[in-house]
């Protein structure tokens, strides 16, 4: 039984059994409760006071610890008979709710629980919502969460509502299907087939941007709200995506997914809407907006897309539609042919963060105290150095939201930097 060659730092720690008693065949994520390097986990993890240890762990930087190796069965999950079976993997985090981590940590994250995956032949993740079928692994289910086997909070909202979107993202990288992977609780329905990738949707909507103050680390990070959101809910986020761009036609930003104005994007109203209907945040808004299209849909989304009642609260002609799409604001009954024309559009759209308008080569200034720097553009790729002076670097060129370093150093995560002017 082999370990994660994506390993950066090995602490062992004593409290573990060995060897475990069942064959590796579920994925367990927790929460450390603190934006903790992987060093400072594996020294909690060191005395045998603990009582406590997991198979891995990943930082707020994206560097993954190994503090028991796979074929050993962590002390982790309050439950002996899930470690047995589970590779457990803590993941850095805020220390209050929703207990969210870094992009870096997530990213991380992915291509671990890829790994893991192919080497110990789970050829496909299943999540579900409902806890009987998790712990009992009906339907396929293979990923486990604390709070399933304790009162704990464990792995927090954040990932717990990720979960959805963690399973197709590994699915994608192993080759299985990509119809959305999570068994849905009883009495829910999963709606539609496959999600559009957040990449392709955040190029759909930077090329339909009329007034572009949205970079392609942001934009996809908008996307991957919709979608992850529309997985924790059971439902297509790129759809409801889709709808936002449809009613606003533009989108205007600072780097991030704060808006400069509002808009009736899942953030708030545009002008003309009541008073009353905004929210105080994009991840808020579009949790609702999702929350509508769930209630409102039907399960054949693509034949029947959703008209979503909301609608009424915002004056026609407030707002552009999309250009080339949907022409003049569409009257309510119009809206599925619309929406459906706007996720043709998207789903045809062959771009992605990447092609976004920056010019090359440009410059960045670095945030994080330590930013490691890869071979490639992503945390699969083996780090060449690491980045610890918060100094400025030139770019040029980007995917999937990490940057080309001019130095030929090679690759740097954008989300911890800041574009200069």
């Amino acid at each position: 039984m082999s370990n994660s060659p994506l390993v950066a730092y090995t602490k062992i720690s004593p409290n573990r059994t060995s060897p475990r008693k069942h064959a590796i065949d579920t994925i367990t994520i927790h929460c450390v409760v603190g934006q903790c390097a992987v060093e400072t986990i594996g020294a909690v993890f060191a005395p045998t006071s603990r009582q406590a240890s997991s198979n891995y762990g990943i930082g707020p930087d994206g560097r993954i610890g190994m503090y028991v190796e796979e074929k050993d069965r962590s002390w982790c999950t309050s439950s002996a008979a899930n470690d047995n079976r589970a590779v457990t993997i803590e993941v850095a985090s805020d220390t209050t709710h929703p207990y969210a981590v870094k992009p870096a940590a997530y990213n991380a994250l992915i291509e671990l629980v890829a790994d893991i995956c192919r080497r110990n032949g789970i050829k496909k993740l299943v999540w579900s919502t409902d806890e009987s079928k998790r712990v009992n692994h009906q339907g396929g289910c293979n990923m486990t969460v604390h709070r399933d086997y304790a009162a704990k909070a464990c792995p927090g909202d954040y990932l717990y509502q990720r979960h959805g979107d963690i399973a197709a993202k590994v699915n994608a990288k192993l080759g299985a299907s990509t119809t959305a992977q999570s068994v849905p609780a009883s009495g829910t329905a999963i709606m539609g087939s496959a999600q559009i990738p957040a990449a392709t949707l955040a190029g759909f909507l930077l090329s339909k941007n009329p007034a572009p103050k949205l970079n392609g680390v942001a934009a996809e990070k908008l996307a991957q709200l919709y979608i992850s959101e529309g997985a924790a809910e059971g439902v297509r986020g790129d759809l409801a995506f889709c709808q936002s761009c449809l009613e606003t036609g533009y989108w205007q930003f600072k780097g991030d997914v704060k808006p400069t104005q509002n808009n009736f994007a899942g953030i708030g109203t545009t002008g003309g809407g009541v008073a009353g209907h905004s929210f105080p945040d994009a991840q808020t808004g579009i949790r609702a907006q999702i929350q509508h299209l769930k209630a409102y849909a039907t399960k054949d989304v693509l034949k029947n897309p959703c008209v979503d009642p909301r609608y009424s609260l915002v004056a026609k002609g407030s707002a552009p539609t999309v250009e080339g799409l949907s022409g003049k604001w569409a009257a309510s009954k119009d809206y599925a042919a619309n929406i459906l024309a706007v996720y043709k559009a998207a789903a045809a759209f062959k771009g992605g963060a990447s092609s976004s308008t920056a010019k090359f080569p440009y410059t960045v200034k670095v945030t994080a105290t330590a930013l490691n720097v890869r071979k490639g553009p992503g945390t699969g790729y083996a780090i060449t150095t690491a980045i610890r002076d918060k100094g400025v670097y030139t770019i040029v060129e980007e995917q999937n939201g990490w940057g080309r370093l001019k130095s030929g150093a090679g690759w740097i995560s954008l989300a911890y930097t800041e574009k200069r002017a």
